[in-house]
């Protein structure tokens, strides 16, 4: 018996690890409902008739339903972080690929695969984010440069933001649309952070996900069925 990487690193920073939480089995899932036979479902903590998203939902149902500080961390193939986090309204980032050490995680698809926390403060996610970065011997495919201070304030004015135009549902509430500079008032100029991919680039991109993906987790889970 081990810890993962990112494990030993909370713990040695006096982290207490209270439990696992629910995910799809494999991580192979968007609603956590998936979670193997004997395991209870996460429920949505605003409406059980609901599901917590996926495939770490337990994660973002818990980071959502805790009273006391807590952090949790969830596992991304394709949005299994964000997802949860957005469905039971809680913070998640997904981190750049090969940021966090995957040592000891159970892979799904290793060119994919990202480890990243979830919680209710953007300064509880700063905190956790910059313990759990860093290069890893153990891990071939973790970036050799230093861990960035996530929890200092930096200075947004003059960001830049691109946001997929194809990417926004129709359905999109009018709130996140103005926030965005979707919705433009009379005699107010647009703000220019809408960006088109090229032709059919979008189009193709589940597709594409789901060959790397399911290729990917055909080979890791052959290699540990013996």
């Amino acid at each position: 018996m081990f810890d993962a990487t990112v494990i030993e690193k909370v713990k040695k920073e006096g982290a207490i690890i209270i439990g696992k939480t629910a995910q799809d089995e494999f991580g192979f899932g968007s609603f956590s409902t998936n979670v193997g036979i004997g395991f209870d479902v996460p429920l949505n903590p605003f409406d059980k008739g609901r599901a917590c998203g996926g495939s770490s939902g337990g994660s973002g149902g818990i980071s959502q339903k805790a009273s006391f500080p807590h952090i949790s961390l969830g596992e991304s193939t394709g949005g299994s972080i964000v997802a949860p986090a957005s469905f039971c309204g809680v913070y998640g980032l997904c981190p750049t690929y090969g940021r966090v050490s995957r040592y000891g995680l159970i892979d799904y698809a290793n060119s994919l695969d990202k480890i990243g926390p979830m919680g209710k403060d953007m300064h509880d996610i700063a905190l956790c984010q910059e313990i759990i970065t860093g290069y890893d011997e153990k891990d071939s495919t973790s970036i050799n440069r230093p861990s960035e201070a996530y929890q200092a304030d930096g200075n947004v004015k003059g960001m830049k933001l691109a946001v997929v135009r194809k990417a926004l549902a129709k359905e999109l509430q009018k709130s996140i649309k103005g926030s965005l500079g979707l919705c433009q008032k009379p005699g107010e100029q647009r703000r220019k952070i809408l960006r088109d991919n090229p032709a059919n680039e979008h189009e193709y991109g589940i597709a594409t996900y789901y060959i790397i993906a399911a290729s990917e987790a055909s080979t890791n889970l052959a290699s540990t069925a013996g």
